[in-house]
């Protein structure tokens, strides 16, 4: 009987564990978010995702979705994930690296205070893709993460690199102005000969 309680004990620390989890949704979705565009607009796109890994019965992710919902909507930064909190693959971790390379080199540049929304957008297509890639067996997911990430990070590199040239160049690229066009010579109308008139009168 006591080995039977103590199997009974070991069951039930899992399932206490797995009825405990997906609980931070709820949470997240209470919280009224406060701060800038970029925090609220992190705290909206990081409430989806955990609505969607909730939807999917991974509360696990659910719940890492939804603190860092939590956190930003609090009115604080958020960084991506680092590469060294989820087992990635070996073939996609050289891809991600560079990609949250040039994302961190972006927010350097000041991209947030420009393009807060959209830089927040990139952010959380990113976190997807880390999670996404770490489950690593749902290729159109992957590939859509993958995919809203690039798209948004393109975006704002080609913004900040147009803000960034100086304005000589920018006017040197600029297209020139159309000429004005060349006016033509107008010809003076000739000259009209005066009408003659023979006039006969009487003499004497």
């Amino acid at each position: 009987m006591a080995k039977s309680l103590r199997f009974l004990a070991v069951i039930s620390v899992p399932v206490f564990l797995a009825a405990c989890s997906g609980t931070q949704l709820g949470q997240a979705e209470k919280v009224e978010p406060q701060g800038t565009l970029y925090q609220v607009s992190l705290y909206k796109g990081y409430l989806e995702q955990a609505r969607i890994e909730f939807s999917e019965a991974d509360y696990t992710d659910s719940d890492r979705f939804a603190d860092r919902a939590i956190f930003a909507g609090a009115g604080n930064n958020v960084e991506p994930e680092g590469l060294n909190t989820r087992d990635i693959p070996s073939s996609a971790r050289a891809d991600l690296r560079n990609a949250r390379s040039r994302l961190s080199a972006l927010k350097g540049q000041g991209a947030i205070n420009h393009l807060p929304a959209l830089m927040a957008r990139t952010q959380v297509a990113f976190d997807c893709w880390m999670q996404e890639q770490e489950e690593n067996f749902q290729p159109a997911d992957i590939a859509a993460c993958r995919g809203q990430f690039f798209g948004g990070l393109t975006s704002a590199e080609e913004f900040m690199d147009r803000l960034r040239r100086p304005a000589a160049v920018v006017a040197a690229v600029a297209p020139a102005p159309a000429a004005a066009p060349t006016p033509t010579a107008v010809t003076a109308p000739a000259a009209v000969k005066p009408a003659t008139h023979t006039v006969y009168f009487a003499t004497n």
